[in-house]
């Protein structure tokens, strides 16, 4: 797994990119039903993006699980 010295910040870069809503707020612990353009296609382009730039395999299981970027978070530093 490639080891990245902010993950946070990376984390935000990857949901800037698929969600540019966020560029403008982006909060952590907000869910995935109160982004208006984060749906099941966007959130697998979010579980995708993670595992290109952190260099990790999430699982069907941790994908479906996830609903918030502080709970990507999580999981990303898990994998780390």
């Amino acid at each position: 797994m490639k080891k990245n010295r902010n993950t946070h910040k990376d984390l935000q870069k990857i949901f800037n990119k698929i969600l540019p809503e966020t560029k403008k707020s982006f909060d952590m612990k907000k869910t995935q039903s109160e982004y208006r353009n984060w749906d099941s296609f966007a959130h697998m382009q979010l579980a995708s993006e993670i595992e290109r730039v952190f260099g990790t395999e999430l699982t069907v299981k941790e994908i479906l699980s996830v609903d918030s970027a502080v709970r990507f978070l999580a999981l990303i530093e898990k994998k780390l």
